[in-house]
C-alpha cells in the first residue's frame, strides 16, 4: 500500500451465506463497483471474515485478498458486543460494516457502519421481536463508536438522524446497486413463460417481492397503481 493510497478493510460475512440475503447482494455490488479503484491502486480493498467463512467468500472470485480471523465464528460476533478493537488482529485502515452491527477500533483506524433502515425504532411491529430487541440494545453502541453511518436513501438518512440521534453531518448516502446481469428487461418469449408458469394472465401487472417496510413505501406503490388482480401476499 503506497501513503496515497486508502486501505479499506470490509466485513464480508455476508458473503458467505449458501444463498445471499439482500444485504449479501448489496455488498457484493457494491465491491464490484470499487473494482476499478482498486486496479488502479487508489484503494486497497480487503475483505476480512471469520477463518471458517474465508474459503466461501473467496470462492465469489473478486479481486481482492480475504483475511480470515483465527477466532470461531460465534466468538468473533461476540466481540462486537465488547470494547475489544479489531484492528490489532485484522490491521489498521478505514473498516467498513455493511450490516448494523460493527467492533471497536483503535484510535489508529476508522469505521463507517451501513445502516439500511432505522425500522426497529420506526415501526417496531414489522420487525421480529428477537432482532428488534438486540438492534435497540446494541444499536446506540455501534452507533457511537462508528465516524460515518452510511445508508441507502435520503429517506432513511432522515429517519436515521430523527429516530436513531444521529448528527446529520456524520450520516453519508451511499445508493446501492444491483446486478444488471440478473436485474434486467427480458425477452417477450421468457416473460411469457414465466406468466404461464405461475398463473398471471394478464400483460400487465405488478408484483413485490420483500419485506413490507417503511422505506419501500409500498403502500404509495398500490395506490399510485391501476388495479391489479390480487394473488398475495404469499410467504415462502
Amino acid at each position: 500500500m503506497t501513503s496515497e493510497q486508502v486501505r479499506l478493510l470490509v466485513d464480508a460475512s455476508p458473503l458467505a451465506a449458501e444463498r445471499l440475503t439482500g444485504v449479501g447482494h448489496v455488498l457484493l455490488e457494491t465491491l464490484r463497483a470499487l473494482e476499478a479503484a482498486h486496479r488502479r491502486g487508489d484503494v486497497d480493498v480487503i475483505l476480512f471474515v471469520p477463518a471458517s467463512e474465508r474459503r466461501a467468500v473467496a470462492s465469489i472470485g473478486l479481486p481482492f485478498s480475504v483475511r480470515g480471523i483465527p477466532l470461531p465464528r460465534r466468538l468473533v460476533g461476540l466481540l462486537t458486543r465488547t470494547s475489544v478493537p479489531l484492528d490489532p488482529f485484522v490491521g489498521r485502515g478505514v473498516y467498513f460494516f455493511p450490516n448494523y452491527r460493527n467492533w471497536a477500533l483503535t484510535r489508529h483506524s476508522r469505521g463507517i457502519t451501513f445502516v439500511h433502515d432505522a425500522c426497529f425504532a420506526v415501526a417496531p411491529e414489522l420487525v421480529p421481536a428477537d432482532r428488534r430487541a438486540l438492534l435497540r440494545a446494541r444499536m446506540p453502541g455501534w452507533l457511537s463508536r462508528s465516524d460515518l453511518v452510511a445508508t441507502g436513501t435520503p429517506s432513511a438518512a432522515a429517519e436515521i438522524v430523527e429516530h436513531l440521534g444521529v448528527e446529520r453531518d456524520r450520516v453519508v448516502i451511499l445508493p446501492t446497486t444491483v446486478d444488471a446481469s440478473v436485474f434486467r428487461r427480458r425477452a417477450a418469449a421468457e416473460v411469457a413463460a414465466v406468466r404461464a408458469r405461475v398463473g398471471v394472465g394478464v400483460d400487465r401487472y405488478l408484483l413485490f417481492v420483500g419485506a413490507v417496510e417503511p422505506r419501500k413505501n409500498v403502500a404509495a406503490l398500490v395506490r399510485l397503481s391501476p388495479p391489479q388482480s390480487a394473488l398475495g401476499p404469499r410467504r415462502s
